[in-house]
């Protein structure tokens, strides 16, 4: 199933490069259901990585270069690749964290 999510998220990106479709519009409909929000930038990524073991996903409002070093945390962490989308919650831009 991780493939599967790992084709999806590539195609996705790839037909935003091309200006095909907004991401951003397209997965703030699709996450409407985001189990966690965390409101502040300075997260405990422990406490996120343990929220990604139960399968939930984690909207962080942070910009590009925290979300970089998130996603490289978060990994070494969890020892498995963790997937960030771009993403607007409540009209705050950040990010969607899953695995």
């Amino acid at each position: 199933m991780s493939s599967l999510n790992d084709l999806i998220v590539m195609l996705l990106k790839e037909l935003e490069k091309r200006h095909l479709i907004d991401i951003t519009e397209i997965l703030t409909q699709l996450f409407s259901g985001i189990d966690v929000v965390a409101y502040r930038s300075r997260a405990n990524y422990e406490e996120i990585a343990e929220m990604l073991r139960e399968g939930k996903r984690v909207f962080l409002p942070i910009d590009r270069k925290l979300a970089y070093y998130a996603t490289k945390r978060l990994q070494s962490i969890l020892g498995c690749k963790v997937h960030k989308i771009r993403a607007e919650y409540n009209q705050r831009k950040g990010y969607i964290f899953m695995l």
